[in-house]
């Protein structure tokens, strides 16, 4: 692994030509073709991307803005033929692989699980969602 996590603010770069990183506005996000927006009507706002291909691996990417800032990002890695199509080819063990496949994803272009001057990342399985990801907690700018 090198140190991009380390030493610089988090910053993963789009297919599109958009960055992900705290400088990412919510006027971009909104632009971005297919992009599912979810106002939770508390300051919170989800925009869901359509899946995305990077580094060779099909990703969901979820990106949450409290008070028009970006503060988190879901990583989770997309692959039906493993992780099942729907709720019918659910279950733990796979969302538990899905974080992990995740996980080695994020460390493999540079960005660990832990704690960072910009943020913090967070990888495993929550049950209250019943899903496996990654976290991206990016602190205010």
């Amino acid at each position: 692994m090198d140190n991009r996590g380390r030493t610089q603010v988090f910053s993963i770069q789009l297919p599109e030509g958009i960055t992900i990183s705290s400088q990412l506005t919510e006027s971009e996000v909104s632009k971005i073709q297919d992009v599912l927006k979810n106002d939770k009507g508390n300051g919170y706002t989800w925009y869901c991307l359509p899946v995305i291909e990077l580094n060779n691996k099909k990703n969901r990417i979820s990106l949450c803005y409290q008070y028009g800032v970006l503060n988190r990002v879901i990583f989770s890695v997309d692959n039906p033929e493993l992780y099942g199509h729907d709720w019918d080819d659910w279950n733990d063990s796979k969302e538990i692989t899905r974080a992990n496949e995740t996980e080695e994803w994020l460390k493999d272009i540079g960005y660990e699980a832990g704690k960072y001057s910009w943020g913090e990342i967070w990888a495993g399985y929550e049950p209250k969602s019943a899903s496996g990801f990654v976290s991206v907690k990016l602190l205010e700018r």
